[in-house]
């Protein structure tokens, strides 16, 4: 940015208050509303009650987990394998939005989601193994 923080001159700024127009370093910057506020800025926007939060809810967790679980439970049939793949992408597409944005909550629902649909592949594998050697027993129990 070329400048210094209006409240920490010896960090360099990373953004302007759009308000105001102040540097902002790291430790000062606030996101509020996808507008960046100097800490001057927001408290005194945030006495006057100009402020509204929107409480957006992230979900991507959440659609992991109900696929991983989904791709466990119907593991036995094929169907299992078709929620493997969509339960990975929400589970990665949410820890990577979380890495973007570390105030997301749900990476812990999102690991276990991943963990979840890895468990639910080696369970189907292990299904349709077991399923084919008794298949294999069967029929050479009754050639003798």
């Amino acid at each position: 940015m070329g400048g210094n923080c209006s409240t920490h001159p010896n960090n360099p700024a990373v953004a302007l208050c759009e308000r105001c127009g102040d540097f902002v370093c790291r430790v000062c910057r606030t996101a509020v509303d996808g507008k960046m506020l100097c800490p001057p800025c927001f408290e005194l926007l945030h006495a006057r009650g100009g402020l509204t939060f929107v409480q957006r809810h992230f979900q991507l967790p959440l659609y992991a987990l109900i696929f991983s679980v989904c791709a466990i439970l119907t593991t036995w049939a094929c169907l299992g394998l078709a929620f493997v793949p969509v339960s990975l992408y929400f589970g990665i597409a949410a820890l990577k939005e979380i890495n973007r944005r570390p105030d997301l909550p749900g990476r812990k629902v999102a690991v276990w989601s991943i963990v979840l649909s890895g468990v639910s592949v080696v369970l189907g594998i292990g299904f349709w193994v077991a399923f084919g050697f008794l298949i294999w027993m069967l029929e050479n129990g009754t050639k003798r």
